[in-house]
């Protein structure tokens, strides 16, 4: 069982060496994919929710400890991330490609409303203006990175998201 975590830490502190390069050779318009949101989900969808949720935890607070962001803010939108992802661990369709791509695209659309109104409180920006200008195009770019990366994932691991519990 510790063998497991310490692969997931391996595993998420791969995902943060790819956020600090990749993410920056990869942003378009200033909106870069969200690897860490991606192993998150990977993650979550593995363990299930309250795992999920503790990982999320962790992952937000190293990120808010590395930016200069308001602190607490990824370790709480990143909490909820991974609760959300977790919730559909029980699935048995979670290793494949379309229902991965639902589950990574609808916890990164949360993800990045969530982070975006908390963000902005107290601005004077729209809801609807925050959606189509900042988490809607930042989930999409999350989704079509990490449905590459997941096609590319060996077989193996796939068929570890596909198991029942």
């Amino acid at each position: 069982m510790s063998m497991h975590y310490l692969i997931y830490f391996l595993v998420i502190i791969a995902g943060f060496v790819l956020q600090r390069t990749a993410g920056d050779l990869l942003a378009i318009y200033g909106r870069e994919p969200d690897f860490l949101l991606m192993v998150l989900v990977f993650l979550a969808l593995d363990l299930d929710r309250i795992p999920g949720t503790v990982a999320g935890f962790f992952v937000g607070i190293f990120q808010d400890l590395l930016s200069s962001g308001l602190l607490g803010l990824s370790a709480l939108t990143k909490s909820a991330v991974g609760f959300l992802a977790g919730w559909f661990s029980r699935n048995d369709r979670r290793g494949e490609f379309i229902s991965f791509g639902l589950i990574l695209w609808g916890s990164a659309l949360v993800h990045d409303l969530l982070f975006y109104l908390l963000y902005t409180l107290g601005k004077d920006l729209s809801f609807w203006r925050l959606a189509v200008h900042h988490a809607l195009p930042a989930s999409l770019y999350t989704l079509l990175i990490g449905m590459i990366l997941f096609s590319l994932l060996p077989v193996g691991v796939k068929e570890r998201l596909k198991r029942q519990r």
